[in-house]
């Protein structure tokens, strides 16, 4: 089976060929540009979640020479807006991180968003719970550096406790 002909001669028939390549060219060069134009992600590491401790996070995308730029206030940073990322981030309590990644002539990255939530690890109590003879001296600690510890020594519940001191 033979390939159709162009119903067009001479002249129309080139500059009709011309066009049909013009277009063509343009849509293949509109997708490569579409693709290559965005900045990767950035990706947080450790990745956001619940931590008994500071974290340190780093933050980095794969786009060559991209510069990042990270928020822990909750505004969505820009190209423009927040702080230019240079070492990784401290989070000492729960946050969330937003950061882009951007570099000129592109488009910057999506939002990359994360909460990092900082628990302090439950008391330990020393002598432990129990039924004791003579009157105990409590301890109570927490491997938590800077937790405050809240405590009352009724049995019932209060929401404003009556002692409270810091570990150091």
């Amino acid at each position: 089976m033979d390939a159709p002909a162009l119903t067009k001669t001479g002249p129309d028939r080139v500059v009709a060929f011309l066009r049909l390549l013009l277009v063509l060219f343009s849509l293949v060069a509109s997708a490569a540009v579409a693709h290559a134009a965005t900045v990767a992600t950035p990706v947080f590491s450790p990745a956001a979640g619940t931590y008994t401790s500071a974290q340190s996070v780093t933050i980095t995308s794969t786009t060559t020479g991209a510069s990042i730029r990270y928020t822990t206030d909750g505004s969505m940073p820009s190209a423009t807006v927040g702080t230019v990322y240079a070492s990784p981030v401290s989070i000492n309590a729960t946050a969330t991180l937003n950061a882009i990644a951007y570099k000129s002539s592109l488009t910057s990255s999506a939002l990359k968003s994360g909460t990092y939530t900082i628990k302090a690890v439950a008391p330990v109590f020393s002598p432990v719970a129990g039924t004791f003879t003579s009157v105990q001296s409590v301890t109570i600690t927490s491997a938590t550096s800077g937790a405050s510890i809240n405590y009352t020594t009724d049995v019932c519940y209060q929401p404003n406790y009556k002692h409270r001191f810091a570990v150091n």
